[in-house]
C-alpha cells in the first residue's frame, strides 16, 4: 500500500530554522516496519519560504556548522517519492528558485567559507555565487599550530561562480553534475606551504585523470571558463623565515571535454591557458589527459616569454642560497609528457649575461665570494639560438606519487633548466654527491 500527502499551498514569512546534529547508537530491533503506515509520495502544489534564517549547530566539537542571515524559497509542482521497496529517492519540480544571503560555514580546525549570495533559478537551469570567501583562522607563520603536518595553507576570493544550463534533476537525484557551462571569474587564491613541520604519512596524490574518475559523483561540463585568476605561492623552508614566493596573474582559462559519464567515448580534457608571471612575462599553457586512460597519462606544452633572470629571486628567497645578480631570458618553451610511473621532456630556454651570487648558510644575506666566483666560472653565461651551440635542457624524472602535479610539472622545469646551466662535469659531480648521501642515508 503506498500513501501519497497532497500539500496545495504553503507560505511561511519569516521562518527561523535551527538544526542540531547529534550521534546515537541506533540498535535495529529486527522488526520490520508496516508498510501501510509509510508516506510514499510527497506533492506540493506551490511552496513558498520567505526572509527566513537558518542555523546549523554540531554539538561535536571540531566538526562543521553554518548560518545563514537569511533566505527565500520559492517552488511548484514538486513531487517527491520516498524509498520504499525498489524505488530510489526522486525529487522533481516544475520551477523553483532559492535566494541565500550572508552564509558561513565553520570548517574546524582553520577554515571558514563565506558565501555572499547564492541564487538558484530553475526553469532557467542557473546556479550563480558571489563573493566566495575561503578565510585561514590563523596566519601563514602560525597555522603549523593547528595541524600536525606539512600541509598547503589555501586560502581565497571569488567575485562569482556560476554554472549554466544546470540538470538540476541528474544532480539531486542521480549525483551527477551537468552543465553547459561552469564560469569562475574574479578570483585570487593564496598558497602558503611551511616545509619546516613534520613530513606527513605518506599518502598518493591522484593526477588529474584519476582525480576525476574517483569523484564522489559524475561530472559532465561542456566548458569551464576561468576569468582574471592570479595565484600566488608561498614557501617556506629551514635556510630563513620569510617565505618564497611566485606569482602568477590575470589567468585565463578554458578547459573542454571534463566527462566521467562515456568511458566508452574516450574523454579528452584540454585545457589551454594564458598568465603573466611576477606581472611581467607573458605564459601560454596547453595541457591534455585522457580521462580513461589507466596510466593517467598527460601532457604540457608551454611557452614562457622574455623576463629577467631577477624575478626567480623572489621565488627563492634564498631558500637554496643561490641569487642571480644579472641575465635576461629571451624565451622559455617546456613540454612534458609524463604518468604515474614518471615523466620525460625540454627546456629550450634561450638567456644571456647569467652571472649567481652564492649566499652564506647561516641564514644571512652575505656573499659567499670563493664559491660565487667558482660557480660563474663553471656555468654556461648564454644559451643563444644563432651560436651553433644551443644546448636542449633534455630531462627524465620520477614521479613522486605523495607530491602533487604541480611539483610534477615544476621539477621538469627545474631539472631542464640545470640541464641547460650547468656543465657536464658539475652535474656529474652533484649526481655523484647525491649517491654518497643516498648510501649514507641507507646505512
Amino acid at each position: 500500500v503506498c500513501k501519497t500527502v497532497e500539500l496545495h499551498y504553503l507560505s511561511v514569512i519569516g521562518p527561523h530554522l535551527e538544526l542540531i546534529t547529534r550521534y546515537r547508537n541506533c540498535h535495529d530491533d529486527g522488526k520490520v516496519s508496516d508498510s501501510k503506515n509509510l508516506i510514499n509520495t510527497i506533492l506540493v502544489d506551490s511552496l513558498s519560504l520567505d526572509s527566513g534564517a537558518l542555523v546549523w549547530h554540531n554539538v561535536r566539537p571540531g566538526r562543521p556548522s553554518a548560518t545563514t542571515k537569511q533566505f527565500t524559497v520559492a517552488a511548484a509542482g514538486i513531487h517527491v517519492v520516498l524509498p520504499h521497496r525498489n524505488a530510489p529517492f526522486t525529487i522533481k519540480f516544475i520551477s523553483a528558485s532559492v535566494e541565500l544571503d550572508s552564509t558561513v560555514a565553520g570548517l574546524p580546525p582553520l577554515y571558514d567559507l563565506h558565501v555572499a549570495q547564492l541564487r538558484i533559478a530553475h526553469p532557467d537551469s542557473t546556479l550563480l555565487l558571489k563573493g566566495v570567501a575561503l578565510t585561514s583562522r590563523l596566519g601563514p607563520q602560525d597555522y603549523g599550530k593547528a595541524i600536525k603536518y606539512e600541509t598547503d595553507l589555501i586560502t581565497f576570493h571569488s567575485d562569482s561562480i556560476g554554472l549554466r544550463g544546470l540538470d538540476f534533476a541528474a544532480m539531486l537525484n542521480e549525483k551527477s553534475l551537468r552543465a553547459g557551462e561552469a564560469r569562475i571569474s574574479g578570483t585570487d587564491i593564496n598558497d602558503y606551504r611551511d616545509k619546516t613541520l613534520r613530513d606527513a604519512p605518506f599518502k598518493k596524490k591522484p593526477l588529474p585523470a584519476r582525480l576525476l574518475r574517483s569523484l564522489p559523483f559524475t561530472v559532465c561540463l561542456d566548458s569551464l571558463v576561468v576569468e582574471h585568476l592570479n595565484v600566488e605561492y608561498n614557501e617556506k623552508d629551514t635556510v630563513t623565515t620569510d617565505f618564497g614566493k611566485v606569482g602568477f596573474s590575470d589567468i585565463n582559462a578554458v578547459a573542454h571535454g571534463i566527462c566521467t559519464l562515456h568511458p566508452e567515448q574516450k574523454p579528452v580534457m584540454h585545457l589551454v591557458a594564458t598568465a603573466r608571471v611576477y606581472e611581467k612575462a607573458p605564459i601560454h599553457f596547453d595541457f591534455r589527459t585522457a580521462i580513461f586512460d589507466s596510466s593517467d597519462h598527460f601532457s604540457v606544452k608551454a611557452r614562457i616569454g622574455p623576463l629577467p633572470f631577477r624575478v626567480f629571486n623572489a621565488m627563492t628567497n634564498d631558500l637554496l642560497l643561490v641569487r642571480t645578480t644579472a641575465g635576461t631570458i629571451g624565451g622559455v618553451d617546456y613540454s612534458l609528457d609524463a604518468d604515474q610511473k614518471g615523466g620525460h621532456g625540454r627546456i629550450d630556454m634561450e638567456y644571456a649575461n647569467l652571472k649567481i651570487r652564492i649566499a652564506k648558510r647561516d641564514g644571512s644575506r652575505d656573499k659567499n665570494i670563493f664559491k660565487s666566483f667558482l660557480v660563474n666560472q663553471l656555468i654556461r653565461s648564454k644559451n643563444i639560438r644563432g651560436d651553433g651551440n644551443f644546448r636542449h635542457g633534455d630531462f627524465t624524472i620520477p614521479r613522486l606519487p605523495d607530491r602533487q602535479i604541480f611539483n610534477y610539472m615544476w621539477r621538469g622545469v627545474r631539472e631542464g633548466m640545470k640541464e641547460t646551466v650547468l656543465p657536464q662535469s658539475l652535474k656529474d659531480a652533484q649526481s655523484a654527491l647525491k649517491t654518497v648521501k643516498d648510501v649514507t642515508k641507507g646505512k
